[in-house]
């Protein structure tokens, strides 16, 4: 009964957004929807968001010393976000697929595990 309130309630609030607005969906959506609200498409990327996105997937995998993702210090949200969009330029058969995978193939193939 709460799972159909809270569908209810986030179909309700799919259409309170003013014209204009950039619609970002967060859960597990398509790749597709990642590339186009974040990539070369998007006249005005909102680019923290995209970034802050990209980075919540990878973010507690590499927090975790998961060895799934490995990627060097240093390396910020916008890199995880540009070799994301990267990735599914250079594969848009993976742009099907949900987008919080594309994220970690992406990086897994940048920064594989030794």
């Amino acid at each position: 009964m709460g799972l159909r309130l809270a569908l209810a309630l986030a179909m309700a609030c799919a259409g309170a957004l003013p014209s204009g607005a950039v619609e970002f969906t967060y859960t597990a959506d398509s790749g597709k929807a990642f590339y186009k609200s974040c990539g070369p498409a998007n006249p005005h990327p909102d680019t923290a968001t995209c970034s802050a996105y990209a980075q919540s997937v990878i973010g507690p995998l590499v927090a975790s010393n998961s060895r799934t993702v490995c990627p060097p210090s240093g390396v910020s949200a916008q890199d995880i976000s540009a070799i994301t969009l990267s990735y599914m330029r250079a594969h848009p058969e993976k742009l099907r697929q949900p987008q919080n995978r594309v994220i970690l193939e992406a990086m897994a193939r940048a920064y594989p595990c030794g």
